[in-house]
């Protein structure tokens, strides 16, 4: 016999006898309606709907996203605080994550919402590699604030925003939550790298990953496209303006690069997210950055969800440097590199610890003088001073260097002038100065032009003349990782704090990018690389106790040339007195 199971009746929360209380949907929704406003972790959940999606709970980990929430919501809550009072300044805001963790879709689709929704009158432009990337962004908010999205709850906690709208394209939408019409700036705006946003200024700029592999493939000057485009941006923006960019690394020269680059950009103020090494905060920095790889410093998976163990190892091994410039956000660490930053940070020393006297000087040089146009991607003209050791360790110095991309000509002989009288006067004779055989036009007439430069001046030109090295076929990117091999040998000391020796560092890591993006600056690793020609290194010698050749146990040598019977009498006589026995040799 079957025995039916009566389903659990639901119970109503009640006091202590008193009639039950029904529940106040209503006061639900005001409360949800509050704290979505208030709270941005609470917005992405529920009224953005990322966590009612069946999709958002296989990536969403409150442990990884809530922080990240946690920190554009305080740097957001400052700017609009200060904004409200009349102190208003530029916010700018970086998110580094790696690929397929929710980065686009938390910060530049449901945080600019919650941005429209905190300021209905806000004004904001979302930007990518291509328009149509940009205007699939702006479709799916518009799904959102027109209720379209079934997963959302913004329509019905504020309405729907498209219902009144004056303005609902597909490029840019004036919602139904602006009261001011007078303001000519749309609530929502799309560009693209090469499309501009001229005569707009809006209150926000979320710049989304506009650079890409395939483009970089066809287009080998695309981040130069695009760092110029990020400055043509500047103008646009109110003095009160967030800028927020999102995306992950593509190299060393890319827009984050370029940006957190405290001497070519506006620096790092502060670092949260993840430690890491490859950026460093700048007292005087502008970017806020979230930082975040695919591994923590122990190994450990940061989104197992998304990317465990398993997968990231078998991405590392089929495309290394993909790897570390999209999942580990530091393109440095590729294992194209033959180098990494720990090798070349064990290689540094202290000026104390370098011995000066027991040193000779050569000088290397890079020429690539200015041609008087655009210095924006312009080689530099380059000069790197390398003390070589005397005692048969094989250790090489660097002590000093200098470059730029707009010396002319008799700049560049004026400072290798200076700087050759300057170390004589120390007692430290530069013996070498050496340089690319120059081609075509140049071709002899450079190394004239120097040599006049020094008889001029009444200065000796080192070794007499401009030692050339003809390059030939060799690549350079060969030449360069031959001498990261010195570096990790250890036979490379760099002085710390020296004049433009952290410019040569910075190349030294980027090998393994120089090898898929020949576009990046590689002026003072190429002129560096010269130090280790046979005319001027002298590798290690054995450094142990010799005995001399008169004693007992002495080393056979071999004396080539030293036959006594290649002299006539009277020198094998004066020799043999001088000499009572030869030196032993080889098998006696």
């Amino acid at each position: 016999m079957t025995t039916l199971i009566q389903a659990p009746t639901r119970r109503r929360i009640g006091f202590r006898g008193d009639p039950d209380i029904p529940w106040d949907s209503q006061a639900e929704l005001d409360l949800l309606r509050d704290l979505c406003r208030k709270d941005f972790w609470t917005f992405f959940l529920y009224a953005f709907g990322a966590w009612t999606n069946p999709r958002g709970k296989r990536w969403i980990e409150p442990e990884v996203h809530r922080p990240l929430a946690e920190w554009f919501q305080a740097h957001v809550d400052e700017w609009m605080a200060d904004r409200e009072s009349g102190r208003g300044h530029q916010k700018h805001l970086a998110i580094l994550m790696h690929r397929e963790v929710g980065k686009t879709t938390m910060i530049t689709r449901a945080g600019q919402l919650w941005l429209h929704l905190r300021d209905p009158e806000f004004s904001s432009y979302t930007g990518s590699e291509k328009s149509e990337l940009s205007i699939k962004m702006l479709r799916a908010m518009k799904a959102v604030m027109d209720g379209t999205d079934q997963d959302s709850l913004w329509a019905k906690l504020y309405g729907n925003w498209a219902t009144s709208a004056t303005t609902w394209t597909g490029k840019e939408i004036v919602h139904a939550g602006r009261r001011n019409t007078s303001r000519q700036d749309p609530s929502f705006g799309v560009f693209a790298v090469e499309t501009s946003i001229t005569g707009a200024h809006p209150d926000a700029i979320f710049y989304d990953d506009p650079i890409s592999y395939e483009r970089l493939i066809t287009d080998t000057n695309w981040m130069k496209t695009v760092n110029e485009q990020v400055s043509s941006l500047f103008p646009t923006y109110q003095s009160d303006a967030i800028i927020v960019w999102v995306g992950t690394r593509y190299g060393d020269d890319d827009h984050f690069g370029l940006a957190f680059d405290a001497e070519r950009g506006d620096g790092i103020a502060s670092l949260s997210g993840m430690e890491t090494d490859s950026m460093k905060i700048d007292p005087n920095g502008l970017w806020h950055v979230y930082f975040m790889a695919g591994r923590d410093k122990t190994g450990k998976p940061t989104t197992p969800k998304v990317w465990n163990d398993a997968r990231l190892s078998r991405y590392q091994r089929r495309d290394p440097t993909k790897y570390a410039a999209q999942i580990m956000n530091d393109p440095s660490i590729s294992e194209h590199n033959p180098i990494t930053r720990e090798q070349i940070e064990q290689c540094a020393i202290e000026p104390k610890d370098v011995p000066w006297p027991a040193l000779r000087y050569a000088l290397m040089t890079d020429l690539a003088l200015w041609d008087g146009k655009s210095r924006v991607a312009k080689d530099e003209t380059v000069y790197i001073v390398h003390g070589y050791a005397r005692d048969g360790s094989g250790d090489v110095y660097i002590i000093e260097g200098d470059g730029s991309p707009m010396w002319r000509g008799e700049d560049f002989k004026n400072r290798l002038v200076a700087l050759c009288q300057r170390y004589r006067r120390m007692g430290r004779k530069i013996f070498r100065v050496t340089g690319d055989l120059s081609m075509a036009g140049l071709k002899g007439v450079w190394a004239n032009d120097l040599a006049n430069a020094f008889n001029d001046a009444n200065e000796p030109f080192p070794g007499g003349k401009l030692l050339e090295f003809s390059r030939g076929g060799q690549k350079k990117i060969q030449r360069i990782v031959a001498a990261a091999h010195f570096w990790v040998d250890g036979h490379v000391k760099w002085v710390r704090g020296a004049k433009g020796v952290d410019r040569l560092t910075e190349q030294m890591a980027k090998i393994g990018q120089m090898m898929v993006n020949p576009k990046l600056k590689d002026d003072w690793a190429d002129a560096h690389s010269d130090a280790f020609q046979p005319e001027l290194y002298s590798p290690m010698r054995r450094n142990e106790p010799r005995r001399s050749g008169y004693d007992r146990g002495a080393t056979a040598i071999r004396t080539d040339g030293l036959d006594p019977y290649d002299y006539g009498y009277d020198e094998r006589r004066q020799w043999y007195d001088e000499c009572p026995r030869p030196p032993l040799r080889q098998g006696e």
